[in-house]
C-alpha cells in the first residue's frame, strides 16, 4: 500500500524537525510502502517500508511531534522509531479522545 496523506504528512513533518531534507521524503514518497495500517480507537499505527538511500532514517531511534488539530481539542502526537534495517513504525494518537473518522492534515 501507498503512504496516505496523513501518514505522509506526519513523516514529513517528523523528518523535518530531525534536519532530514524535505526534497528527500517528497521525491522518494511512493517508494514507501505500508506493510500493515492499524486504526485504533485513539489513532492508527502504520508498518512501513522505507527506501534505500534516506541515511537520515536509520540512525534515527525515535521522533515525537505534538500536534493541534480542530477535530482534536486537546491535540495529538505522531511517533516514529526505526523498527528494523529497513521498516519503521509510525503511530499516531489523540490526547483524551477518540481519533476523528474524517481527520485530514488540512486542519493541522
Amino acid at each position: 500500500m501507498e503512504l496516505d496523506r496523513v501518514e505522509f504528512f506526519a513523516l514529513e513533518r517528523l523528518f523535518g524537525q530531525a534536519g532530514a531534507e524535505p526534497y528527500c521524503l517528497a521525491g522518494a514518497r511512493h517508494s514507501f510502502e505500508v506493510l500493515e495500517r492499524s486504526k485504533t480507537a485513539v489513532g492508527f499505527y502504520s508498518i512501513i517500508k522505507y527506501p534505500r538511500g534516506l541515511e537520515q532514517i536509520q540512525p534515527l531511534q525515535e521522533l515525537s511531534l505534538p500536534f493541534e488539530h480542530h477535530l482534536l481539542p486537546s491535540g495529538g502526537h505522531f511517533v516514529c522509531w526505526v523498527e528494523g534495517d529497513s521498516t519503521l513504525c509510525l503511530e499516531a494518537v489523540a490526547r483524551q479522545q477518540p481519533w476523528p473518522a474524517d481527520f485530514t492534515p488540512a486542519g493541522l
